[in-house]
Protein backbone atom coordinates (compact mmCIF):
# COMPACT_ATOMS: atom_id res chain seq x y z
CA UNK A 1 0.00 0.00 0.00
CA UNK A 2 1.37 3.39 -1.01
CA UNK A 3 1.03 6.27 1.43
CA UNK A 4 -0.18 9.52 -0.12
CA UNK A 5 0.10 12.78 1.80
CA UNK A 6 -1.99 15.85 1.06
CA UNK A 7 -0.21 19.19 1.37
CA UNK A 8 -1.86 22.59 1.39
CA UNK A 9 0.65 24.98 -0.09
CA UNK A 10 0.54 28.78 -0.12
CA UNK A 11 -0.41 29.54 -3.72
CA UNK A 12 2.06 32.46 -3.89
CA UNK A 13 4.98 30.05 -3.44
CA UNK A 14 3.67 26.81 -4.94
CA UNK A 15 5.58 27.50 -8.18
CA UNK A 16 8.84 27.00 -6.27
CA UNK A 17 8.23 23.25 -6.23
CA UNK A 18 5.17 22.42 -8.33
CA UNK A 19 4.05 22.98 -11.92
CA UNK A 20 1.05 25.22 -12.56
CA UNK A 21 -1.10 22.27 -13.65
CA UNK A 22 -0.30 20.14 -10.58
CA UNK A 23 -2.70 19.88 -7.70
CA UNK A 24 -5.92 21.74 -7.20
CA UNK A 25 -6.34 25.42 -6.42
CA UNK A 26 -8.65 26.25 -3.54
CA UNK A 27 -9.70 29.86 -3.80
CA UNK A 28 -6.86 32.24 -4.55
CA UNK A 29 -4.48 31.38 -1.72
CA UNK A 30 -4.09 27.59 -1.45
CA UNK A 31 -2.95 24.81 -3.75
CA UNK A 32 -3.64 21.24 -2.63
CA UNK A 33 -1.04 18.74 -3.82
CA UNK A 34 -0.79 15.03 -3.08
CA UNK A 35 2.63 13.38 -2.90
CA UNK A 36 3.97 10.03 -1.82
CA UNK A 37 6.94 9.82 0.53
CA UNK A 38 9.11 8.41 -2.25
CA UNK A 39 8.56 11.49 -4.47
CA UNK A 40 11.85 13.45 -4.47
CA UNK A 41 9.97 16.69 -3.81
CA UNK A 42 8.70 15.35 -0.48
CA UNK A 43 12.09 15.97 1.15
CA UNK A 44 12.36 19.44 -0.40
CA UNK A 45 9.21 20.76 1.26
CA UNK A 46 10.75 21.54 4.70
CA UNK A 47 13.79 23.12 3.04
CA UNK A 48 11.68 25.43 0.88
CA UNK A 49 9.32 26.16 3.78
CA UNK A 50 12.26 27.33 5.88
CA UNK A 51 13.59 29.54 3.06
CA UNK A 52 10.16 31.10 2.41
CA UNK A 53 9.67 31.80 6.12
CA UNK A 54 13.11 33.39 6.40
CA UNK A 55 12.87 35.46 3.22
CA UNK A 56 9.18 36.47 3.20
CA UNK A 57 7.98 35.84 6.76
CA UNK A 58 5.15 33.66 5.42
CA UNK A 59 4.34 29.97 5.43
CA UNK A 60 4.94 27.74 2.45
Amino acid sequence: MKEIIEFRINYDFAHLLFKANEGKNIGTSVKVVELSRDDPRYNQIPIIAKEVKKKYGKGF
